[in-house]
């Protein structure tokens, strides 16, 4: 783990009852699925390539089913791949309250996006919210890349995001903290987060806290998650080392200091 500013402090603390998760695994796959709820940013995105190439669709990183969830409700086939088994869960319960077709509609595999395998071809594979950065190196990326292409349809296409900045070195530093507040049952929840970038290693630190009370008790959760901060020139060396070919790209700017940008590459 990795902290810095007030969660080092708050590490160094050692206080009592107090645990270290993963952004996607335990207490903190529940957080993530509530704070990603209602962000459909890239959706329209993948509908409309799905409409170009086929209704039988590969996620990546499927987490809880921020988009597997609607895209089985507009009628496509979905495989979910995921390497955290707390967050398939959360996915498991969302699609228990859905009606059996579109629950039909989906296959989860709890596995690694480099090594999974199953013998179903796709028209589409999709990799949201800058999931690739995930992966430590180009070496990773492109071991990926040639098991998605391995299980593409002839023609088929792979889509995924990177976050662009238009000056790395002003990006450098910690961002804003953000908080949370909830209630659940009998339980008062607290969380604060916050990223920073360090530019020069080309990675990003999200660090987290969570309090939740519940009676006189109290349990804490510290985290930690760092994800790679994948250049353009990155992700063109490692299509270049496979059978890809970069059809088209396009790019969303969410906020003035938040811009994404979409690799279409195809098969």
């Amino acid at each position: 783990m990795r902290y810095f500013g007030i969660f080092q402090q708050i590490s160094e603390l050692k206080l009592p009852f107090c645990e270290e998760n993963d952004l996607y695994e335990a207490f903190y796959a529940d957080f993530y699925d509530k704070i990603m709820e209602g962000i459909f940013y890239d959706l329209d995105l993948y509908k409309a390539q799905a409409a170009v190439t086929g209704r039988n669709i590969l996620e990546l990183a499927c987490g809880s089913g921020r988009l597997t969830v609607p895209l089985a409700e507009a009628g496509y086939s979905i495989t979910g791949v995921d390497l955290s088994g707390d967050m398939l869960n959360i996915l498991d319960g969302k699609l228990r309250g859905k009606s059996s077709r579109i629950r039909q509609r989906v296959e989860v595999l709890n596995s690694d996006m480099r090594t999974f395998r199953t013998d179903k071809r796709f028209n589409l594979a999709i990799l949201p919210v800058t999931s690739i950065c995930l992966l430590e190196n180009n070496e990773d990326v492109v071991t990926m890349l040639n098991n998605v292409y391995e299980h593409l349809c002839d023609r088929g296409r792979f889509v995924f995001d990177i976050r662009v900045f238009d000056n790395p070195q002003t990006a450098a530093g910690q961002a804003n903290m953000m908080g949370y507040t909830w209630e659940t049952g009998n339980k008062k929840v607290f969380v604060m987060m916050q990223e920073c970038f360090y530019t020069l290693e080309a990675k990003a630190v999200v660090n987290f806290y969570g309090e939740i009370a519940e009676g006189d008790k109290t349990a804490r959760k510290l985290g930690c998650t760092i994800k790679r901060l994948i250049t353009e020139e990155d992700v063109e060396a490692a299509v270049k080392e496979t059978r890809f070919s970069i059809a088209k790209t396009k790019v969303i700017r969410l906020s003035p200091d938040e811009t994404m940008k979409f690799y279409i590459l195809e098969k």
